[in-house]
């Protein structure tokens, strides 16, 4: 009657395993959108969870819609990424200048919602070309620069990932060696 407590170890060892090995992307139930600057009238907005504040690179499904004073509005636009700036997103469509009341929204890969008031000055950008970096479709955000950045949390889920299936390993072994009980 050996396998009964060897099977009994074994599935409290991998009951240990499966909290470490929550997928990286489980951050939070939501999104943080922050509103940011608007070089050239390209607004611009940082996508965190809310949870530990990892940006959000892929999946953002989200728009951008703004309202003057005056009456005038703009939007809704859809949010692309900035490849050089993992986490931030921004429109193809640029404000004209003026004082703007603009509110950001997404509902993937979770709800989040963004709201402020700014001064929007829409002359031409000349820091450099922005429609190029516009051009990356939603979600695609450089392919590597997903992978370049590794927050603290994905890296602890990976330790204890590997030290549970390190221990369900040994459990396994040292309960195959035990005499019969």
């Amino acid at each position: 009657m050996r396998t009964l407590p060897l099977l009994a170890a074994l599935t409290l060892a991998a009951a240990a395993v499966l909290p470490c090995a929550a997928p990286a992307g489980a951050d939070g139930d939501s999104v943080r959108l922050d509103i940011g600057e608007a070089p050239g009238g390209h607004v611009r907005a940082e996508a965190r969870w809310a949870g530990d504040r990892a940006p959000v690179v892929d999946g953002l499904d989200g728009t951008l819609a703004a309202t003057a004073p005056d009456g005038r509005s703009a939007g809704p636009w859809r949010l692309v990424g900035l490849p050089d700036r993992p986490g931030t997103y921004t429109t193809r469509e640029a404000l004209p200048s003026g004082h703007w009341r603009i509110s950001v929204g997404c509902s993937q890969p979770a709800r989040g919602r963004g709201v402020r008031e700014l001064d929007v000055d829409g002359r031409a950008f000349t820091e450099g070309p922005v429609a190029p970096q516009l051009a990356v479709p939603l979600g695609a955000v450089a392919s590597g620069a997903a992978h370049e950045t590794t927050d603290e949390a994905t890296t602890w889920a990976a330790i204890g990932t590997a030290a549970a299936a390190v221990l369900l390993v040994a459990t396994g072994l040292w309960m195959r060696r035990r005499p019969p009980w």
